[in-house]
């Protein structure tokens, strides 16, 4: 079953592919509450897991515009599909 750190990860993945995922790492791990792996395949997060979403969007929002909120919500589709009791900020519902 889907997780938030699998949620989460999956953007990470995603944006990885599409602006690098050294930018993607670094820009994931200034989300205050987020800890992201030195090997970038792990989340731990410490406090609301959407919050900590909509800060990861917002993150990359800044620099792809809202081409970032779509590409979470295509990393996010299958993983909310399989567990639909995860809440997610409104800016990916």
């Amino acid at each position: 079953m889907a997780t938030y750190e699998d949620l989460i990860m999956a953007i990470v993945k995603m944006q990885g592919k599409v602006i690098g995922r050294g930018i993607a790492l670094h820009l994931a791990r200034g989300v205050p509450g987020l800890e992201i792996s030195e090997d970038g395949v792990a989340a731990t997060y410490d406090g609301d897991p959407v919050t900590i979403l909509e800060n990861l969007v917002e993150r990359y929002r800044k620099v792809e515009r809202d081409v970032a909120i779509t590409l979470a919500k295509k990393a996010i589709e299958p993983l909310i599909a399989e567990n639909p009791k995860l809440k997610v900020p409104e800016v990916l519902s």
